[in-house]
């Protein structure tokens, strides 16, 4: 699948806008009122009561709670990638949501996303072993690593990942 510049700009459009809506808080959540603890003082921000709460983990729940993100972080795109709901990911359905992705963080146009354009889900994943190409990673180059990485994953070769299989 391969994009036009007016298309490209129409896609990252509406990627940005989806992105925007599902993480925009409610305005209920971010108020702007000063409640106070009926002395005059201010009542402690429970964004600094976590980050203290957060001073005095140990390591190992650090790391516990660091997977628990990346696991919903990974939900979050598998749900996005999954366009007919069925709980299982088509070579398709991969391939359109990284080709917009792709679309999307290439800021200058230039068919390759580089270190500084891409975003930390493709930094983060290596595909088939390999990492983020210093020189950037073109469109082609992408989809040819996530055909082989579908095609790895598929253990029971029926053109759909599934959880069992992508975990």
């Amino acid at each position: 699948m391969t994009l036009t510049q007016p298309d490209r700009l129409l896609a990252g459009f509406a990627f940005l806008l989806a992105l925007i809506s599902m993480n925009a808080p409610s305005l209920a959540q971010s108020g702007t009122s000063s409640d106070t603890n009926g002395t005059g003082g201010r009542v402690e921000d429970s964004a600094s009561t976590t980050e203290n709460q957060l001073r005095e983990l140990t390591p190992e729940q650090k790391a516990r709670l660091r997977a628990q993100y990346e696991k919903r972080s990974f939900l979050r795109h598998f749900t996005k990638m999954d366009r007919d709901d069925d709980g299982a990911l088509t070579r398709e359905e991969m391939l359109t949501y990284f080709t917009i992705i792709h679309a999307v963080f290439d800021a200058d146009f230039d068919d390759v996303v580089s270190v500084v354009e891409a975003p930390a889900l493709l930094l983060r994943i290596k595909l088939m072993g390999k990492a983020f190409p210093e020189g950037g990673l073109t469109l082609t180059e992408l989809q040819t690593r996530l055909d082989e990485t579908f095609t790895f994953l598929d253990k029971n070769q029926n053109g759909k990942l599934g959880w069992p299989e992508l975990l």
